[in-house]
């Protein structure tokens, strides 16, 4: 995310640190519910 510039004019495929951001945190959130869904479905 440093180096996403902020203030840059956007090219084609390229994002702003916000989208960035929230890519990372949707893939988290995926990662952690699928783990906890593992966990359950083992019990």
């Amino acid at each position: 995310l440093s180096e996403t510039e902020r203030n840059a004019v956007l090219e084609k495929d390229q994002t702003t640190a916000e989208i960035e951001k929230a890519k990372i945190e949707h893939q988290n959130i995926s990662t952690i519910s699928e783990k906890v869904s593992n966990i359950l479905g083992k019990k």
